[in-house]
């Protein structure tokens, strides 16, 4: 799927549905129904906290692979159009620069994460570990709000949001 480059960024192709066929024999064929959720064509808009489909033209290719796509259909979306309203909850304090197709160059500065000298990835601090049933633990997680014993819980080890999908049960 090739989605408006407008005001956020896209990257040039979106993979935004996928099937397979049956195991087929030489010159046999199978048609195949995609149900594409509006979900799938919205992006995120850090400055409104919407996922928001942007006006502009929206096609759809099908192939076998990236490199065999054919295009097979679009739509044109004459507004921006709000598909869900949701609240900024940990936005960074200061506005950071980041790499992007309107600024190809690398960021800089305080906010950077650029190190003098620093050829590999050190962690920002130890990790606290605890054992199953201690005090130290029970202690620990009851000091923690139901949303931060979700969010430990519910796809953190990817830094997904909890609306988006995972996998539940993984403790982070």
């Amino acid at each position: 799927m090739k989605i408006p480059d407008g005001k956020l960024e896209q990257p040039s192709k979106r993979l935004v549905g996928f099937a397979k066929t049956r195991l087929l024999a030489p010159g046999e064929s199978q048609q195949l129904t995609i149900q594409i959720d509006k979900n799938n064509l919205s992006s995120f808009d850090t400055e409104t906290a919407q996922w928001i489909m942007e006006k502009g033209e929206y096609e759809f290719f099908v192939g076998r692979s990236v490199m065999d796509i054919q295009k097979c259909g679009m739509f044109v979306l004459e507004e921006d159009e709000v598909i869900k309203q949701v609240e900024n909850l940990m936005s960074p304090p200061v506005k950071i620069e980041t790499l992007s197709k309107k600024n190809p160059t690398f960021p800089k500065g305080l906010y950077s994460g650029i190190k003098e000298d620093v050829t590999e990835l050190i962690p920002k601090a130890i990790r606290k570990h605890f054992s199953e049933g201690t005090e130290e633990i029970d202690d620990f997680v009851s000091k923690l709000s139901v949303e931060e014993l979700a969010r430990l819980s519910i796809c953190a080890s990817h830094g997904w949001g909890m609306h988006e999908k995972g996998e539940a049960g993984r403790i982070y």
